[in-house]
């Protein structure tokens, strides 16, 4: 499993080391990364996305947008 995210060239990201590669079959476990998003100009919180993981030995591929949240 592998997660990947962009932010505007005005804000910086800092991903930490997520907490598992792998999710058991059949399992209500998760896993879990922090994300540290520097915005200095109070921008509209904008980013994209893409999870790569194997799925019954099938790569599968997720990608998106999250955008307009407001800082407060």
């Amino acid at each position: 499993m592998e997660l990947q995210l962009a932010a505007p060239k005005t804000m910086q990201i800092n991903m930490g080391r997520v907490s598992s590669s792998v999710i058991p079959p059949k399992s209500f476990k998760s896993v879990f990364q922090n994300i540290t998003l520097h915005n200095p100009n109070n921008e509209l919180l904008r980013l994209r996305f893409k999870v790569t993981y194997d799925q019954l030995g099938v790569q599968m591929e997720q990608i998106g947008e999250y955008c307009c949240h407001k800082n407060i």
